[in-house]
C-alpha cells in the first residue's frame, strides 16, 4: 500500500476558469523530493463519500483541510485511491500501515514538520504519541553520547595518529636511504629511525593522552511562561491553524517586502509614501496595533470597505504563533466597540481575554450558530498585534478571481517567501450570518 496524509493546497471549484471539480493534496510521509508530487483527486470521489465536505470545496471553502488518502498509479499519474477525513475513519489493515509509516519516520533521526506531528498524534493518540517521541529523544540522547568529543578523541584522532605516525616514518625512512650513502652501517640507519620515531611520538603523545573530565555545566530548565503555555495549548485544542488581514492590494508590494507594520509607524511616513487606510478615524484607538481576525475575516467590516472600494482586495493569512510569540491582546467583538474599548489593555492581553473569545456571547449561545470549533463566536472578535508581523509569519495571500492573481504575478516580481494563490473563501460571509444579520449589539461612541 501506497499512502499519505496531507492538505488540499488546490482546488478548482465553479469560479475557476476553465476545467473544474479537482483538485490536489500534499504529502507528508515520503522523501523530500516526493513531497512536491501532488495527488489529484476529483470532487466525485467527495461527493461519494463526504457530501458535507464536497458543500465545502465547492464554496471555496477547503482552506486547512486535511486528508488520510491511498494513491493508485493511473495513465494520469498518481491520484487519490481511497481517503479518511480522521484516522479513526481508517480500516485496521490500513491504518497498521501508516503506523509503521509513522514509526519508521520517527526512527530516521530527521526533524518532524508540523503536519507530521499533526498526522501522528492523529492516528496514534495522545499517549501513545507521546510514549513514541520520549522514545526517539532517549534513541537521540544515546547517539549524542557515542559522538561525544571525548570518544571523536580517543576514536578516530587515535587512528589518525596511527596513520600519521606510520606514514612519517616511512617518509623518514626514504630521507635517510637518499641521504646517507649505501656505506653506511645498517646500525647507523636504525639509531637515525629510532631518533626520528621518537620525536614523532612526542608530537603525537599529548593529543592521545586523556584529559580531566570536565564537570558539565548545569543549566537552568528554560521555563516556558503559564500564559504561553495555556495559548499554546488553547490552540490546539481548537484547531486554530490561521490568523487572518485583509488590505487594499496597492498595499501589497510593500507588505510583501517588509511585512505588516501598525498604522502609528506608517503615519510617520511622507504623505506621498503612506498606505492605502480604509479606516480613517481608527475610533479604537489602538493605532500602535495591527489588527488580525483568527480564522475567518471580519466579513461585515470587510463588506463595508469593499462597497466604497469594489476591487483591488486581498487577504493575507497567517501563522497562529504570533499569538504567543508576538506581543497581543484579545477581543471578544470589535477592538473599537464600547465594550471592548474601556477594558485595559493589560486585561485583553491575558489568556482568559483569548479564551472569551470563543465563548457565548450576550444571549447567544455558541452551540446554535453551528459554527467551526476555530472561528470566535463574534464574527468581529479581533486580535491587536502590538509588534511588526514580518513575512516570514506569512502562510498566503488569497486573490478573489483568477484574473486579479494573474495580473499581480505579470506585474510584480516574485516573493519566493509568499505562496499567491485564488480561493474566495474569505471574500464571502461567515456560515452563521443570518444569526447576526438583525443583532447588532455593538455600540460606538
Amino acid at each position: 500500500m501506497v499512502g499519505d496524509y496531507g492538505r488540499i493546497d488546490e482546488f478548482r471549484n465553479r469560479d475557476y476558469p476553465g476545467k473544474t471539480g479537482f483538485g490536489f493534496v500534499n504529502r507528508t510521509f515520503h522523501p523530500a523530493r516526493d513531497r512536491r508530487d501532488k495527488i489529484y483527486f476529483h470532487i466525485k470521489q467527495i461527493k461519494q463519500k463526504y457530501p458535507e465536505l464536497a458543500a465545502k470545496l465547492d464554496a471555496g471553502d477547503w482552506h486547512g483541510l486535511t486528508l488520510w488518502y491511498t494513491i493508485e498509479e493511473t495513465e494520469r499519474g498518481k491520484q487519490i485511491e481511497d481517503f479518511w477525513l480522521k484516522a479513526k475513519e481508517i480500516p485496521n489493515s490500513t491504518a497498521l500501515e501508516f503506523r509503521r509509516m509513522i514509526e519508521s519516520g520517527w526512527n530516521n533521526g530527521g526533524p518532524k514538520n508540523d503536519m507530521f506531528i499533526r498526522a501522528a498524534r492523529d492516528l496514534l493518540g495522545g499517549a501513545e504519541f507521546d510514549r513514541l517521541k520520549a522514545k526517539r529523544e532517549k534513541k537521540k540522547t544515546g547517539q549524542e553520547k557515542l559522538l561525544s568529543p571525548k570518544a571523536r578523541m580517543f576514536g578516530g584522532e587515535q587512528q589518525a595518529c596511527g596513520d600519521n605516525d606510520q606514514r612519517g616514518s616511512e617518509n623518514l625512512r626514504g630521507r635517510i636511504v637518499l641521504f646517507y650513502p649505501s656505506v653506511k652501517s645498517h646500525h647507523e640507519i636504525e639509531k637515525k629511525e629510532i631518533e626520528a620515531r621518537k620525536k614523532v611520538v612526542e608530537r603525537i603523545e599529548p593529543a592521545i593522552q586523556p584529559k580531566e573530565p570536565a564537570i558539565p555545566k548545569i543549566e537552568e530548565p528554560k521555563t516556558v511562561p503559564a500564559r504561553v503555555r495555556q495559548i499554546q495549548q488553547f490552540v490546539r485544542e481548537q484547531q486554530i491553524s490561521d490568523l487572518v488581514h485583509f488590505t487594499h492590494l496597492s498595499n501589497l508590494e510593500n507588505i510583501s517586502r517588509h511585512g505588516l507594520i501598525s498604522r502609528a509607524e506608517l503615519e510617520q511616513l511622507p504623505q506621498e509614501s503612506r498606505p492605502y487606510f480604509p479606516d480613517d478615524e481608527r475610533i479604537d484607538g489602538q493605532r500602535n496595533a495591527i489588527c488580525l481576525s483568527v480564522s475567518f475575516p471580519n466579513y461585515r467590516m470587510f463588506y463595508r470597505y469593499r462597497l466604497q472600494e469594489p476591487e483591488g482586495w486581498v487577504v493575507i493569512v497567517l501563522k497562529p504563533e504570533i499569538l504567543w510569540e508576538l506581543n497581543c491582546a484579545f477581543c471578544l467583538e470589535n477592538a473599537a466597540s464600547n465594550n471592548v474599548r474601556f477594558v485595559p489593555i493589560t486585561e485583553r492581553k491575558q489568556f482568559s481575554a483569548f479564551e472569551s473569545m470563543f465563548t457565548d456571547y450576550s444571549e447567544i449561545e455558541r452551540e446554535k450558530l453551528n459554527i467551526p470549533i476555530n472561528y470566535p463566536t463574534h464574527p468581529q472578535a479581533e486580535v491587536l498585534a502590538f509588534d511588526p508581523i514580518p513575512v516570514s509569519y506569512f502562510k498566503a495571500v488569497q486573490f478573489p478571481s483568477f484574473k486579479s492573481l494573474e495580473k499581480w504575478k505579470a506585474i510584480q516580481e516574485n516573493h519566493s517567501m509568499i505562496s499567491f494563490v485564488y480561493n474566495v473563501q474569505y471574500f464571502q460571509p461567515r456560515s452563521d450570518w443570518p444569526h447576526w444579520k438583525n443583532k447588532t449589539n455593538t455600540t460606538y461612541s
